[in-house]
């Protein structure tokens, strides 16, 4: 789905089970996104918060982690630009890191991992959006883990241009950035509102649940708005009319007043201790990949509960007064959401 936020989403999770011998296991902080994979973003080449890696042993026998190695993508093969695939320079341990360790059996340990992108990105017009706001590097594990002893972790991240307007990235181009391929058909930032199809887009005005006893889940992939004081962006589900179902706020964003460094108004100027895309200079939680949202008040990282509703009937989804149904929406905001399926790194519909 492509709007004023773009959601997509692909779940899934490491088992940990107790074998024999030693037994690497390698979680990341997105797994209900993406599967081993690190997603980072910044703006004007801002380092933001770094990331959590963790390693952990559950054999039965110690671990020994023999070299971390940051270094070229392991998805060239669907590259657009080939330099972007080889970007290991802009990735690093936040703290001093040994490269060789040892795990005993059933510990862990916590990897900090920041981006801090080298190459300043700017506003194409030629290929893609945005010129040097991909990049894309992996994490190299080797270990005695007897059935595996490489494990690669794989690394991206978006540089935006700048604040707002024409230097934010294509929805295209986050696609890639969370290792999809699916086809969005344009590589412009505004796909435009005509209702014709673009890429693998699919149009649905409304949506049922397909197995009433689980949840509907939309986690949110990114947030693009226009930086506000107050809260916004917010995401609704709402019932199709005459259909007697119920409808409700999912969530929302924080503004400059919720977020995670709050400054004293008035705005500006841009004050106080910044915690880079969740301050004044952002709008609050906003311009970023991966934000927390707005929950009673209180601005936090998605969760599975957070982000699921409960839909009794058929449903639209509406944010910023914009509609998946195109009759609600008038001629002047005619196809302003646009659904596409993931498609995973091979071109396999998640």
């Amino acid at each position: 789905m492509a709007s004023d936020t773009t959601n997509l989403s692909s779940a899934g999770s490491f088992q940990t089970q107790a074998v024999a011998g030693p037994n690497l296991e390698v979680l990341t902080t997105d797994l209900d996104i993406v599967q081993n994979r690190m997603v980072f973003s910044s703006v004007n080449e801002e380092v933001r918060a770094a990331k959590t890696l963790t390693l952990r042993n559950t054999g039965s026998e110690t671990l020994t982690i023999n070299s971390l190695i940051f270094g070229d993508s392991q998805e060239k093969d669907n590259a657009v630009r080939s330099g972007d695939h080889t970007r290991g320079i802009d990735f690093s341990f936040e703290n001093p890191t040994p490269t060789t360790f040892t795990l005993a059996a059933g510990a862990s340990t916590d990897l900090s991992i920041k981006f801090a992108p080298k190459r300043i990105s700017s506003i194409s017009d030629t290929t893609t959006h945005l010129l040097n706001a991909e990049n894309y590097a992996s994490l190299t594990i080797t270990s005695n883990d007897p059935d595996q002893q490489t494990r690669i972790v794989n690394l991206a991240g978006v540089n935006f241009a700048n604040y707002e307007s024409a230097n934010e990235p294509s929805v295209a181009e986050i696609t890639r950035i969370f290792g999809w391929t699916t086809n969005i058909g344009k590589e412009s930032l505004v796909l435009g509102g005509t209702k014709a199809p673009l890429g693998d887009e699919v149009y649905s005005p409304y949506w049922r649940r397909a197995d009433t006893t689980k949840a509907v889940q939309l986690l949110p992939l990114a947030v693009t708005s226009k930086r506000t004081d107050e809260p916004h962006g917010r995401v609704e589900f709402v019932a199709k009319a005459g259909s007697g179902g119920n409808s409700g706020v999912i969530y929302e964003f924080a503004g400059r007043a919720n977020d995670d460094s709050p400054d004293t108004p008035p705005f500006p100027p841009y004050t106080g201790n910044a915690v880079l895309g969740s301050n004044a200079l952002s709008g609050g939680e906003n311009q970023k990949l991966l934000p927390k949202i707005l929950v009673n008040g209180v601005n936090m990282s998605p969760t599975i509960d957070t982000v699921s509703f409960n839909p009794t009937k058929p449903f639209a989804l509406k944010t910023a007064g914009q509609w998946t149904d195109d009759s609600k929406n008038g001629t002047g905001q005619l196809h302003n959401w646009r659904m596409f399926s993931v498609r995973d790194a091979n071109g396999t519909y998640s």
